[in-house]
């Protein structure tokens, strides 16, 4: 009798927790903002040092930051809607009220300062850490965490990123079929649509119009020969031949808004090209960023040009520039079987 009544009470224990679960709110916010809830008497003193620590910025049409940063009070009427937020950072010590919630069932040995991480505390879906501080004020303790949580926050966002990429599964047919075909391989999403303008040209095109335009292409090209020397002009110049054949929204590359850069772990000469493009038609105004990348492969004797372009008016880059750097860092070339 004994163990039916442990297994009557571990399942009412059971059904409790999943009430409460359901009971709770589900979590609300684009997955780049980020509330932390500080005290506004740490938040004047070390606010500054937790943007930049969180809200790093990315090469865009405009430089923005990686996430939106949003602080607000415990104290503050804000804070009991905000605490419904997917993503949220808590500092503060082991017995402030915004903070013991998310120490249930951890350690309560582990000293100050430390990272715990929770979910569902506020909201179904939610991820929140806290940063516990041995005091209000121990501003050299936090700064020592401030690291640590950049890089935690930009790892779950990076994994959120190429998760939501592959969502209709990677094209495994198609990577093969290059390979064999024309000697690369790239690894791209499924939803992405092939295109052949050219002899020496390929496109890859992902057109979502639901919730807004968010237009983006993958470019391949090459030409004959092992280039070492081209230079941020030069890539520049491929592409604007490339736009013709590849885009059908007429526009232009900004010559004087780019940022490059080798790439890292490629061949010898292999150099990326970040920058912005505009739309051409006056009456109505475009505009957005691409990735460019030339690639020397001397196993087939050529010279690649890859392209990541996007067109997403009023939408946060990073997630889209992730993306991007997965998609290039795929490619491959290979010795051409025929």
């Amino acid at each position: 009798m004994k163990s039916a009544y442990s297994a009557l009470a571990l399942g009412a224990l059971l059904l409790g927790a999943c009430e409460g679960l359901r009971s709770q709110r589900q979590a609300m916010g684009e997955p780049t903002s980020l509330i932390v809830v500080a005290t506004d008497s740490l938040w004047k003193e070390a606010g500054d040092r937790v943007e930049a620590a969180l809200e790093p910025k990315i090469f865009a049409v405009r430089d923005e930051t990686t996430f939106e940063l949003t602080q607000v009070s415990p104290t503050s009427p804000d804070w009991s809607q905000l605490q419904r937020f997917r993503q949220i950072v808590a500092i503060g010590t082991a017995t402030d009220p915004w903070i013991a919630p998310i120490l249930e069932g951890s350690s309560e040995s582990e000293a100050a300062p430390r990272m715990v991480d929770r979910n569902d505390v506020w909201a179904r879906g939610q991820t929140v850490t806290a940063v516990v501080l041995p005091s209000p004020d121990a501003l050299d303790a936090l700064g020592t965490q401030l690291g640590r949580l950049g890089t935690l926050l930009d790892t779950r966002f990076r994994q959120y990123a190429l998760a939501r990429m592959f969502a209709s599964d990677s094209n495994v047919v198609l990577r093969d079929s290059l390979s064999r075909r024309v000697g690369f391989s790239i690894t791209l999403p499924k939803i992405y649509q092939p295109m052949e303008p050219a002899d020496t040209v390929l496109a890859f095109h992902n057109r979502n119009e639901v919730g807004g335009d968010l237009f983006r292409t993958i470019v391949v090209a090459w030409h004959g020969g092992v280039d070492t020397t081209l230079t941020a002009a030069d890539v520049l110049a491929w592409r604007d031949r490339l736009v013709p054949l590849v885009f059908d929204l007429a526009q232009r590359t900004l010559a004087d808004r780019f940022e490059s850069k080798p790439v890292d772990g490629a061949a010898a000469g292999s150099l990326e090209v970040r920058g912005v493009w505009a739309g051409t038609d006056p009456s109505f105004p475009t505009g957005g960023l691409f990735i460019d990348r030339v690639i020397p492969c001397r196993e087939q004797d050529r010279t690649y040009f890859l392209e990541a372009w996007m067109y997403g008016p009023s939408r946060r880059k990073y997630e889209y520039v992730l993306q991007f750097e997965n998609i290039l860092g795929s490619f491959r070339c290979h010795a051409a079987t025929g």
